[in-house]
């Protein structure tokens, strides 16, 4: 079975930032664009990092199935934190990041954001010039019709933020954004994606990747393509006909 390629764009506005109401946007397609899905939401009184990582929660919320992902976003902070690693040290130290406990910001997101993450393999690729970019022209107004209601949503009852309004409470309201990824067939762990040396999933045969799937409880090691199979077709997106992503 082929791995899905999917690309995944996202934008998200604060007005005034921080503090101000705020939206976020996403476009999904696969790799030559023939299937898409679009995805936005707002909150009141947040920041437009937060968006940023809520948009990317739900991008790969999106994906039912271990995939290559490109993901593309305006968030500076955002792609930092992953390419430069940040998110996964945190993980590593319990979420501290300095030697006296002080915490990185928007910790409840990034513990759901790496959740969904550890499920794929990604390129992350900060986008300076939007204009370039209709997918995220695209993000972008979709967030912005969040913050001023017109012309598509209304920002009438958005909800609260509550992760922004109580940095100290971590969880309840997105415990429904856990991920439920495919379990080890051997010890019933659920596994986490690991990189191998290849450098460009995209540049790979369709049949061979560069990450695979992992179980921390008994070390087995799955091809992505092994786990795939294994699928009930209930599990997977509608219209998945085996060989493309349809979104």
């Amino acid at each position: 079975m082929v791995i899905p390629r999917v690309r995944i764009y996202t934008a998200g506005v604060c007005d005034p930032d921080p503090g101000g109401n705020a939206g976020w946007g996403v476009v999904l397609t696969n790799e030559d664009s023939s299937h898409r899905k679009e995805i936005s939401g707002g909150f009141q009184a947040t920041t437009s990092d937060r968006m940023a990582i809520w948009a990317g929660i739900h991008g790969l919320k999106a994906l039912t199935v271990p995939c290559w992902v490109r993901f593309y976003s305006t968030d500076e902070y955002f792609i930092w934190a992953n390419n430069g690693s940040w998110v996964d040290s945190w993980k590593r130290h319990n979420w501290v990041n300095d030697p006296l406990g002080g915490r990185p910001h928007h910790v409840d997101l990034w513990k759901k954001f790496i959740s969904w993450k550890d499920l794929h393999d990604i390129i992350f690729t900060h986008v300076d010039k939007p204009e370039y970019f209709p997918e995220i022209q695209r993000c972008e107004q979709m967030a912005r019709s969040r913050v001023s209601g017109w012309p598509e949503i209304s920002q009438v009852d958005l909800p609260v933020d509550a992760g922004y309004q109580n940095p100290d409470n971590q969880g309840d309201p997105m415990d429904d954004f856990d991920p439920q990824p495919p379990l080890c067939f051997h010890c019933s762990t659920p596994l986490i994606s690991r990189k191998s040396k290849n450098s460009d999933p995209f540049e790979l045969d369709q049949f061979y990747c560069n990450f695979f799937l992992y179980c921390p409880g008994c070390k087995a090691s799955y091809l992505v393509p092994e786990i795939l199979k294994h699928y009930p077709p209930s599990y997977l997106l509608p219209g998945w006909n085996g060989d493309d992503l349809t979104l």
